[in-house]
């Protein structure tokens, strides 16, 4: 049947702030009370799954997520962004961090249980996404007119970004990144295109 739900995810049991997909392997991250659960999906459902409802669903679905990795930030997480490679994790809050990942035999590991960056910004974070392309992310705070794009140049590694700010007249509501259509890769150069919405009604980009 249709809209029926697949999985109740365990592993949270403070209020959830916030949650991404990873368009590489379909991880989920969810962040709660200062800690992000990375759930990774499982083909193999355990006996204790096998109830009824499940068994009506598994023909739809076949696949759970079970909670793989435990990430403790310094602060409380409001904001999460996978890059599309799936190398790094975004967590947006009272900090900013780079959490590395990578792959070993098929499954996502974090490289070290240490962000990779760290920054402190001046308001509070509500939004963060990185680009499609995952050379560039964006933050900005609940009612902040003063987006900030976060980039490094091609010679330099990930830990030396730099920064630019995005004025608008009003405070940002929402902000997405351009799509990247199903024949562009991520690997080559495509212009990044950045939508933001303000409470006074205009849209940019």
């Amino acid at each position: 049947p249709l809209h029926e739900p697949v999985q109740v995810l365990d592993g949270n049991d403070k209020e959830v702030t916030a949650i991404s997909w990873c368009r590489r392997g379909g991880r989920l991250a969810a962040a709660s009370s200062g800690v992000v659960v990375v759930y990774a999906p499982d083909t193999h459902v355990g006996a204790e799954h096998k109830t009824r409802f499940y068994e009506q669903i598994a023909t739809s679905c076949r696949y759970r997520w079970s909670p793989s990795i435990v990430l403790r930030p310094e602060s409380i997480v409001l904001a999460l962004s996978w890059a599309p490679s799936g190398d790094f994790l975004l967590c947006g809050g009272s900090m900013i961090t780079l959490w590395p990942f990578k792959m070993e035999h098929g499954v996502a590991v974090c490289d070290a249980y240490q962000p990779m960056w760290s920054e402190q910004p001046a308001v509070t974070v509500y939004h963060a996404q990185i680009s499609a392309d995952g050379r560039l992310f964006v933050t900005a705070g609940q009612f902040d007119r003063l987006p900030k794009v976060w980039f490094r140049s091609p010679s330099d590694p990930l830990q030396n970004l730099q920064m630019s700010l995005l004025p608008h007249p009003r405070a940002v509501q929402q902000l997405q990144w351009r799509h990247l259509s199903g024949s562009q890769r991520t690997d080559s150069f495509v212009p990044n295109v950045l939508m933001t919405w303000a409470v006074d009604s205009v849209i940019r980009l």
